[in-house]
């Protein structure tokens, strides 16, 4: 603390703009240029640029060499070389992090971490400078930026950006919490407001999460890269913003979790309007871990009318309609919220008010005569011409019992049923076998998904063998094509499924 409290003093020291008293840290007269590093200038630096500061060694190991240069217009460009054992190497170039006006361009190093990038006006004085210190990771980061012209002295720090003002720029204005990019990689300093009123406009930070079934942290992702944002996990979802939703990774991102190569995330457009949507899971960071998305998938409807938002903090702006009788997937909940998936042939992820929804089941069930209930009905045949479309299925109505190891299945007596599929079938099953998770798929084509879901698309092209047409000699000595599927079924007036949806059986 004590060290940062000397930098600060220092910087606001340069703020009041005090003259160079000596050109320490510019080119060294002494010390010429690597013959590495020269040798990329060469090659790459763009014509009529020359060097105006040179730093041969900064920072702490691995060590960084800096080299700044300027053409007759005045503009810069500032060029960071890292060392190895092989000597040095280029490591990236930025006209962004750095002051760009008129002035003369000037580099200096204080200490062994800490450099000043300005510009000095016709007196030696600085106009303007940016202050970047060495992390821990090797990584130059934002420290104070100072703008004469745009009457703006800042200091940047994770816990977001504090203004200074009055004639010596030394008085402290207040602070602004929020998440700024630091990376020397990735600042651009004509994004810094210049006023504390702006910043509080601009700069935000991540939310607490309300109680529900739904948790998230903050990850740091690796600065300079911008992603699509898709309201569920994948392209075939809907995109908000009119199918412009993107996410910057120079802000803060929080990470739900992780489900078949995405990951869902929170991040905000502005202060008053954030998002939750996906990106792919290959965002993140190299090394970093989250959890899988476990979700129940269970199906409700709407009771009334219902405005889908990807934002229930904050703006609650409209992704998505829904009206009364609507199908969906409850996700998960947050506070008054329900995180819904649409059954319709749109697809997209959002929050309704969980008063919308009403979790009322109406699904097929068995009686038996002594009055116990059968919520599932396993399908043993599906039905099929020879356009391979499943036209009706044969199965029993079951029930979960508690065996003596484990939980089993309980077969209604005198349940067999063949029912017809509606003209209009709809179903939400399993997308793999070999997935990880729970996840659901919409289906109409039962031959299709059980080829792709159970025999991993490979169709055994000739007739099926069911258990249910063998007897049980011949259910010993053959190879049947058709697994049991356990499934709950929702009928229509004519006695045709109209939907059905997948349930996971713990065999015994």
């Amino acid at each position: 603390m004590k060290k940062l409290a000397a930098m600060v003093f220092l910087v606001l020291l340069f703020a009041l703009g005090t003259a160079f008293a000596d050109t320490q840290g510019d080119i060294d007269k002494d010390v010429p240029l690597d013959a590495q590093i020269q040798g990329y200038l060469d090659k790459e630096a763009p014509q009529g640029y020359v060097t105006a500061g040179y730093i041969p060694r900064a920072g702490s190991s691995p060590y960084a060499s800096m080299v700044l240069m300027q053409n007759a217009e005045g503009k810069k460009i500032l060029y960071v070389f890292s060392e190895d054992a092989k000597g040095w190497s280029y490591a990236f170039h930025t006209e962004t992090a750095i002051p760009q006006g008129s002035g003369e361009a000037r580099l200096q190093l204080t200490g062994e971490d800490t450099v000043y990038i300005g510009e000095t006006d016709g007196k030696g004085e600085y106009a303007r400078y940016a202050c970047y210190y060495m992390d821990g990771k090797g990584n130059w980061q934002l420290l104070q930026y100072f703008d004469r012209d745009r009457k703006m002295s800042v200091e940047i720090s994770l816990r977001g950006i504090t203004y200074y003002g009055g004639t010596d720029y030394m008085t402290r204005l207040g602070q602004v919490a929020g998440t700024i990019q630091q990376d020397m990689r990735y600042v651009n300093l004509k994004n810094i407001p210049s006023t504390i009123e702006k910043a509080r406009e601009k700069y935000t930070t991540p939310p607490e999460i309300p109680a529900g079934t739904l948790t998230a942290r903050s990850v740091r992702f690796t600065g300079g890269k911008k992603y699509a944002v898709y309201s569920g996990p994948g392209e075939a979802y809907a995109r908000g913003a009119g199918g412009k939703a993107s996410v910057s990774t120079n802000d803060w991102i929080q990470v739900f979790g992780r489900e078949y190569g995405w990951i869902m995330i929170q991040y905000a457009i502005d202060a008053d309007h954030y998002r939750i949507g996906y990106i792919p899971e290959k965002a993140l960071p190299k090394g970093e871990k989250v959890e899988d998305l476990t979700f129940p998938y269970r199906e409700c409807f709407l009771s009334r009318d219902a405005q889908v938002t990807d934002d229930p903090l904050f703006s609650v702006s409209s992704l998505a309609s829904l009206p009364t009788g609507s199908r969906v997937l409850l996700l998960g909940t947050m506070d008054d919220w329900a995180y819904v998936e649409s059954m319709d042939e749109e697809s997209f992820r959002g929050f309704v008010p969980i008063s919308s929804i009403s979790q009322e089941e109406e699904f097929s069930r068995f009686l038996s005569q002594d009055g116990t209930v059968y919520d599932w009905f396993t399908i043993k045949k599906l039905h099929f011409g020879e356009d391979h479309r499943v036209t009706a299925v044969t199965g029993n109505y079951e029930r979960e019992v508690e065996g003596e190891e484990c939980v089993e299945s309980e077969q209604a007596v005198g349940s067999e049923r063949t029912y017809p599929l509606a003209a209009d079938f709809k179903a939400d099953m399993l997308k793999s076998m070999s997935g990880k998770g729970m996840a659901y798929t919409r289906v109409t084509d039962l031959y299709t998904w059980y080829v792709d879901c159970y025999l991993e698309g490979q169709d055994p092209g000739r007739a099926w063998i069911f258990t249910c047409d063998l007897t049980d000699e011949e259910n010993e000595r053959t190879t049947q094509d058709f697994w049991f599927v356990t499934t709950q079924i929702r009928l229509n007036d004519r006695g045709e499924i109209e939907y059905m949806r997948y349930v996971f059986v713990p065999w015994g």
